[in-house]
């Protein structure tokens, strides 16, 4: 009896505790320090309280604390008594724990954490909620190590989620942190877009909390933005000052603060910008106010944008003269320099290191510094970065297409549901005149006379004749809309075609990139439809220079959706001086990632599109080239003579003798010798008629034949004789599929 009292008494204690935590006031939660907070939910457990309830209160410490240490410490205690059915609960946890690694700059490690969350997730409806608040956690972590493109997916699944279940509140979190994503990466554009949602969202539930966001995002906006003049500045200082004011109204709890400081931050930056335009004091010293509102907190809490927060500071002290006082400033940033450390504040650092060196007349140092922060610029704006976007991108029309299609179907079955109608009107109103009629007919013959009669039927047949010409008229309206509506789909669909073709060719290597490691090279590309099946890839790694030319199953949209796939599996598979040397292995990690990624696993379906590809791998120094081949052909002329590269009859996509791998052959080059490589549709392509009149195709010895006659002269004549050669030849012939060769001079 007096063990279940005491437990009763121990539950009750614990709900206190929670309903004060969710209920205290800014001013307490926001004002006490982590440990005197610590302190006093550690004083509410004791040694008889169920698991349950003390991972409750482990858990409020790691979510309401801004210490990294505390909060991993706690989040774990939290996960390991919370019981394995309690799922929504540890994922929580994880989120907690996630969040001071990737705060603290082991971001990798919080990745693999949310991994192990998102399996106790898997696809149950149940837990859908948890697993959106999950992907919202892992979103940053994959921004942290440069990877955008899952970063952008993960924060978009997490959208749908929140759409789905008409979760208001965290879809102002999702949309806040994809504008954020987009800022940072300057997709000022796409970052806008987002900024709008969230705006619309907060203030149509008047979410306090969420519409200071926006005005703060608007801000960062502002900053952004190529444009950088004091009325610019002037609109993103009257954004942070809407922000402050709103937050200072609201409670705000611990874990929300960042939010807070982060405003402080910006209104630090917009000020100190102003004051190097204007050269003001005045704007000087409102930076320098902000500056110390939020110096102290940043420091406290070793969060990374205490380097931006010092940069500013810096700054100040440059503008005042003082720049012995500015390198130390920076300088007190250096045990935050860890490799781990997101690009971003690593070029703030090297900048600002580099202006207090230019300021004291270190020059050497100076250069030094300049060059190390133009380097991380280039990096975290890498061609990496693009092709993430273009991921994202190809995601988004993938997902407007599938509602175009469902909005073609409703359009189809609308229509059939008005044909059915409109036959259903002209058979009532047929049975209803036929009766009509008999009945007059009837009446006349015992009433009327015949001329009475005839007019009567005269009348109702001009009735009837009305009534059809008004229902055609209507039919005529209805159909003529339904055009107007398949005419402006067809368009948007055109559009959405377009824009993939873009995304394909920023994807492709230009002819200017190609020559860049190649110096006497051309290119001939020429998609049989707006986007291509066929592509090709250039790298230069560790003394190889590499080319891959590829030609995917089928060509337009199928296509180009399997060349994407391609590029981002050469991207991932050609990357060390092994993968150049032996690129027969490259096409078998080739092969398994095509049929792995064409292949269903819950459905056990599996696709036979794939590509033939060839990967030829110079070596300059030892007079070598490596290839491999799928499939596909390519010549050396050298001396006016023709040397065939044998590959492999291997797709690289499924087929049915999994174990057989690709051979890498080496061939002896001399300088001057000409290597070729090209897809089939080059030989395929139909053309000059033969002695009956009849088109043929160009076939692949008559193709070679003239490689032989070119390879001797300059490389821009190369490409002109070429290109003349395929326009004569197809003539006024449909182009049979896509086409590409590539000519390289050793």
């Amino acid at each position: 009896m007096n063990c279940c009292l005491r437990h009763i008494i121990h539950l009750v204690a614990t709900a206190i505790a929670v309903v004060f935590l969710w209920c205290c006031p800014k001013s307490v939660l926001a004002t006490s320090s982590d440990k005197e907070f610590v302190d006093s939910i550690l004083a509410l457990i004791t040694p008889q309280m169920p698991d349950s309830s003390k991972a409750k209160l482990y858990h409020e410490i790691a979510r309401n604390c801004n210490s990294f240490d505390i909060v991993e410490k706690y989040g774990w205690l939290a996960v390991n008594l919370y019981p394995e059915e309690n799922v929504i609960a540890r994922v929580n946890s994880y989120v907690c724990i996630m969040w001071a690694y990737q705060t603290s700059g082991k971001s990798r490690e919080a990745i693999n954490i949310g991994r192990k969350a998102l399996a106790l997730c898997g696809n149950n409806p149940e837990y859908s909620g948890s697993k959106a608040y999950l992907l919202n956690a892992l979103a940053p972590c994959y921004d942290d190590i440069n990877h955008l493109d899952s970063s952008l997916l993960c924060q978009t699944e997490a959208l749908d989620i929140a759409i789905e279940n008409n979760n208001y509140v965290f879809q102002c979190y999702v949309y806040h942190r994809l504008a954020i994503l987009c800022l940072d990466r300057r997709f000022i554009k796409l970052g806008n877009e987002y900024i709008d949602s969230l705006e619309s969202v907060s203030r149509k539930h008047n979410y306090s909390f969420h519409i200071a966001a926006a005005y703060y995002l608007r801000g960062r906006s502002l900053i952004h933005s190529s444009v950088e003049n004091i009325p610019h500045l002037l609109r993103a200082v009257d954004y942070i000052k809407k922000t402050l004011s709103i937050y200072d109204t609201i409670n705000l709890p611990l874990g929300m603060m960042g939010g807070y400081y982060n405003a402080l931050l910006t209104a630090n930056d917009l000020y100190m910008r102003l004051a190097s335009l204007t050269e003001s004091d005045e704007y000087a010293d409102t930076s320098y106010v902000y500056y110390k509102q939020c110096r102290d907190w940043y420091k406290d809490n070793n969060n990374p944008d205490f380097i931006s927060l010092q940069g500013q500071y810096a700054s100040y002290l440059l503008l005042k003269n003082r720049p012995k006082e500015a390198l130390k400033a920076i300088k007190m940033c250096d045990p935050l320099m860890e490799d781990s450390l997101h690009l971003l504040y690593k070029q703030t650092y090297y900048k600002t290191l580099a202006d207090c060196y230019h300021a004291l007349g270190n020059h050497r140092a100076c250069l030094e510094y300049s060059k190390k922060e133009v380097e991380c610029m280039l990096l975290v704006h890498d061609d990496a970065a693009s092709d993430d976007m273009s991921d994202f991108r190809a995601l988004t029309y993938a997902k407007q297409r599938k509602k175009l299609d469902e909005i073609e179907r409703q359009n189809i079955e609308l229509k059939n549901n008005l044909e059915n109608r409109h036959s259903q009107i002209i058979l009532f109103f047929t049975i209803a005149g036929l009766l009509l009629l008999m009945i007059v007919v009837a009446f006349l013959v015992r009433s009327f006379t015949i001329r009475r009669r005839t007019n009567g039927l005269l009348y109702v047949k001009n009735s009837l004749l009305s009534q059809q010409r008004e229902e055609i008229e209507v039919q005529r309206d209805v159909l003529a809309y339904q055009t107007a509506s398949l005419e402006k789909v067809n368009r948007r669909i055109m559009s959405s075609v377009n824009y993939a073709k873009r995304i394909q060719v920023a994807a492709i290597p230009s002819d200017n990139e190609l020559r860049a490691v190649f110096n006497q090279s051309f290119v001939y590309f020429c998609p049989k439809s707006v986007v291509s099946g066929d592509f090709y890839y250039i790298a230069q790694i560790e003394g190889y220079r590499v080319v891959v030319v590829a030609d995917c199953t089928g060509h337009g949209i199928p296509g180009g959706f399997l060349s994407m796939l391609g590029i981002f599996g050469l991207k991932e598979f050609l990357l060390t001086k092994e993968d150049a040397h032996n690129p027969g292995i490259v096409l078998d990690k080739m092969r398994d990632f095509v049929s792995r990624s064409l292949s269903s696993q819950e459905s056990h379906v599996a696709m036979s599109d794939g590509m033939d590809m060839t990967i030829c791998s110079f070596a300059p120094a030892d007079g070598i080239i490596r290839y491999a081949s799928a499939n596909q052909p390519a010549v050396i002329v050298s001396n006016g003579n023709l040397i065939k590269l044998v590959g492999d009859a291997i797709p690289v996509g499924k087929f049915h003798d999994e174990t057989e791998t690709f051979t890498t052959s080496e061939y002896k080059i001399a300088e001057g010798d000409m290597v070729y490589l090209f897809s089939d549709g080059v030989y395929d392509q139909i053309g000059g008629r033969n002695q009956n009149g009849k088109v043929k195709r160009l076939q692949r010895t008559n193709l070679e034949q003239f490689l032989i006659e070119i390879s001797s002269l300059p490389i821009d004549s190369q490409t002109d004789k070429f290109n003349q050669y395929i326009d004569e030849w197809r003539g006024d012939c449909e182009q049979t599929d896509d086409m590409l060769l590539i000519g390289i001079k050793v």
